[in-house]
């Protein structure tokens, strides 16, 4: 797996640990009314979107994340792999500001599980909330077999699934080359046909809509990060 994920670095050209040496246009920063339990999708120009784009270049995202307010301070819960002068390779609960502070990020999308009450959002957020207490690392294998680590993606899914929903078809799992392991990527949450669109720093086209099944919910009131 890690032969790989180096061989794929030298195809793209980008050396490990480095992003992309072309800065992304301005991204905006005006949020929508998020709750508790949604979901953070975004894409960077990093290594390890490289990765990850290779196995789904369908949903135009490389990274997701569990909303959690703190003190009503917008966090993120996510698994971040180990990269140079960053304090990864674990389940981290960070202020959503800090997603920001990537100059690499291009765009970002939030979303929220459909049909589902304050009870079972809190459920899969306090999941993912004691993963980021306890550290668990980030699993560079991207083995769904072994639970005692996570990747982004399997970190929400499997907090939802605690929860008792399921966000991950069988059928939309993707295969890792040259490994044989079945993993979830972006593309398999949106393709749960259980999320609906809360707001985006860009217009998602009509076909993205119809493609993933993907609802939008009514405009609401945004908020600034700082």
């Amino acid at each position: 797996m890690r032969l790989f994920l180096t061989l794929l670095l030298i195809v793209c050209g980008a050396a490990p640990g480095r992003a992309s040496e072309v800065a992304p246009p301005t991204v905006s920063r005006q949020l929508p009314k998020m709750l508790d339990g949604d979901i953070f999708f975004l894409y960077d120009r990093t290594v390890h979107s490289a990765f990850v784009c290779s196995l789904d270049n369908e949903s135009g995202f490389c990274h997701v994340g569990i909303i959690k307010f703190i003190d009503g301070v917008p966090h993120v819960i996510t698994a971040i792999p180990e990269i140079k002068g960053y304090d990864g390779g674990r389940v981290v609960c960070e202020p959503f500001a800090k997603v920001f502070e990537n100059p690499f990020l291009e765009r970002w999308a939030v979303f929220r599980v459909r049909e589902t009450t304050p009870a079972v959002r809190e459920r899969a957020v306090l999941s993912a909330l004691m993963w980021a207490i306890e550290k668990r690392p980030f699993d560079m294998a991207f083995d769904l077999a072994d639970q005692s680590k996570l990747y982004c993606t399997e970190l929400v899914w499997r907090a939802y699934q605690d929860a008792g929903v399921s966000l991950a078809k069988e059928s939309d799992l993707r295969t890792i080359p040259m490994a044989s392991k079945r993993v979830i990527v972006p593309a398999t949450l949106l393709e749960s046909d259980a999320l609906e669109l809360v707001g985006a720093s860009f217009a998602p086209d009509p076909a993205f809509f119809v493609r993933y099944h993907v609802t939008s919910t009514p405009p609401t009131a945004s908020v600034q990060t700082p």
